[in-house]
């Protein structure tokens, strides 16, 4: 079973490197992604055509990095958010049970 253990770290270097290379930003269920923000603005849905979402922005470790979110819920929690503010944003749920949390952090 000595390959199995082996397989296993390199999927996971695998899935790291990806993850860091790559723009966009994937939440897990629960753990908080912190960054810098940088922005967010009204784009196009590429899923549902003729809907719009937001596209928000955020500076993790040297890259930025982009998620999209319909949720009311999380626009109003990123309202008083200003750019080049460091946040700490956890999602948990998912679909109708999505729920978002952001919290400014200190400087």
């Amino acid at each position: 079973m000595k390959g199995v253990s082996r397989m296993s770290d390199d999927l996971i270097t695998f899935l790291d490197k990806a993850d860091a290379e790559s723009d966009f930003i994937r939440f897990e269920d629960g753990e908080p992604m912190k960054g810098t923000y940088v922005g967010a603005k009204l784009i196009d849905d590429t899923f549902n055509k003729g809907d719009q979402t937001m596209e928000y922005t955020l500076t993790v470790g040297d890259k930025d990095k982009t998620f999209n979110s319909k949720s009311v819920a999380l626009a109003r929690q990123m309202k008083g958010i200003k750019k080049g503010d460091n946040v700490e944003i956890v999602k948990t749920g998912q679909a109708f049970d999505t729920k978002w949390y952001v919290k400014k952090e200190d400087s």
